[in-house]
């Protein structure tokens, strides 16, 4: 079961919303937690986990954006969606991984179309990656990558909780890895799901440390620049 929390000051609109969830997966794929009040959600954040967000963008304690921000503190992985009804908004709420973006009044098809999607990669998480190494062969969930690095022969795994390096032919590699991850230069493949900001000529990742609110930087590729940001632009917008 998938835990959803809801954050809008509107408590009509956040028990309407509520209502749609039970009456769209009636056999409790999910669970909802309900708040008015963003400092509550933060404060409850403390002590549970969330796997999705609905966040409402202008909210008098604290806008959907910077709530987001602190969400991120807690947690890089969970998937947040805004509820607004201004369009104007979409280009800043993208800086912060967002996973869509919904306009009010709520289209029950397209909530679907999103909640079926995070149900699709949340299933996909249990894909592994696999790599030979001493002899022996190792894996590690999609989920756990942040980065992987090409040095000469050798690649490197950076992840979540692990740093690996073994021998794979760029077109090994890339063999493996499904449309979540992007090549941004020669050396190195993000997951995209980590991807933070995306600047000129710099990607910005986030570590995943909920302690520490740590990044790190990774070029943007001449070769790569235009492909890079189409895909991640269609990824973050959800144009599949």
């Amino acid at each position: 079961m998938l835990k959803i929390a809801v954050c809008d000051d509107n408590q009509e609109f956040t028990n309407y919303f509520e209502e749609i969830i039970e009456e769209i997966y009636p056999n409790n794929q999910f669970s909802i937690d309900v708040f008015n009040s963003p400092i509550r959600l933060v404060n409850v954040m403390k002590n549970n986990n969330y796997d999705i967000f609905f966040l409402d963008v202008e909210m008098p304690e604290m806008n959907g954006v910077d709530l987001a921000k602190q969400i991120r503190d807690f947690d890089v992985k969970s998937f947040i969606i805004y509820l607004t009804s201004y369009s104007q908004y979409m280009k800043e709420v993208f800086k912060v991984n967002t996973f869509d973006y919904l306009l009010k009044p709520i289209n029950k098809q397209e909530l679907v179309s999103t909640l079926e999607r995070i149900i699709k990669i949340v299933n996909a998480s249990f894909t592994y990656f696999k790599y030979r190494k001493g002899g022996n062969l190792y894996q590690v969930p999609f989920s756990n990558i942040i980065y992987l690095e090409k040095n000469g022969r050798y690649t490197i795994l950076h992840g979540s909780s692990i740093e690996e390096k073994f021998i794979m032919t760029t077109d090994e590699l890339i063999s493996q890895l499904d449309e979540s991850f992007i090549q941004v230069h020669k050396s190195f493949i993000i997951n995209s799901r980590y991807i933070e900001i995306l600047r000129k000529n710099i990607v910005e990742c986030r570590l995943t440390d909920i302690y520490s609110q740590s990044y790190i930087q990774l070029p943007l590729g001449r070769k790569y620049k235009e492909q890079a940001r189409d895909k991640v632009f269609k990824l973050l917008e959800n144009q599949t």
